[in-house]
């Protein structure tokens, strides 16, 4: 509903335009979430729970084995509709451009709606996994997109194989912290402190393009 009727007025207006209307929509949700079913968190368990292999000594469930193969098996067929589908190249070419890509003739609401359809069905069945592997808790399911964004900014935006392994490798460190008493308790501003940095980063690295290309 968002892509249909709100995104689509949207695609002209600046990104911070864009990016404070999202968070005001989740926002908006965050506190309708809460007063229709208080902030009290749930437990959820699926049934692949009852199921389990170990592995060095560790037993690992079903269901984040289940999550592991659906992240694979999305990012192969997200890249494969992207770069081998007319469908991919319309919605690749109004995320680099889409003043030009609306003057080509590809619909802004169209694929914008497409994209978000696509993303929320994605993220649906996302948060019914982290709903069972984390805690089923309005505010813990909507800001583990932190995490999420670092896996996203060390792979620059454009790998979705590397985010996998950069969201692996987060979580893995993030775990392994906990055997530290010293850092234990801190461990889970880790993603937030990798998002600042290479936003700083990404930030100072075109500073230094503009600043090469005007000679100043």
């Amino acid at each position: 509903l968002y892509g249909v009727l709100i995104a689509g007025r949207l695609s002209d207006r600046d990104q911070s335009v864009n990016a404070a209307a999202t968070l005001g929509l989740a926002l908006l949700m965050i506190g309708f979430a809460n007063w229709r079913w208080s902030d009290t968190p749930r437990s959820f368990h699926l049934p692949t729970d009852e199921y389990w292999i170990t592995v060095l000594g560790v037993r690992v469930v079903a269901t984040k084995i289940v999550a592991l193969a659906l992240a694979g098996a999305l990012s192969w067929l997200t890249t494969i509709v992207l770069h081998r589908t007319d469908t991919g190249l319309a919605m690749r070419s109004l995320a680099s451009d889409r003043t030009l890509a609306s003057v080509l003739g590809v619909s802004q609401n169209r694929f914008g709606a497409l994209a978000w359809a696509m993303s929320g069905a994605v993220g649906g069945v996302s948060g019914l996994l982290l709903a069972d592997l984390v805690r089923l808790e309005v505010r813990t399911l909507t800001f583990i997109i932190v995490p999420a964004a670092a896996a996203a900014l060390v792979a620059g935006l454009r790998s979705l194989p590397i985010t996998i392994a950069a969201g692996l490798g987060i979580g893995v460190i993030e775990a392994c912290g906990a055997a530290y008493p010293a850092v234990s308790d801190y461990r889970g501003i880790l993603p937030y402190a990798l998002v600042i940095a290479l936003l700083m980063w990404s930030h100072r690295s075109r500073t230094v393009a503009i600043v090469a290309k005007d000679g100043r």
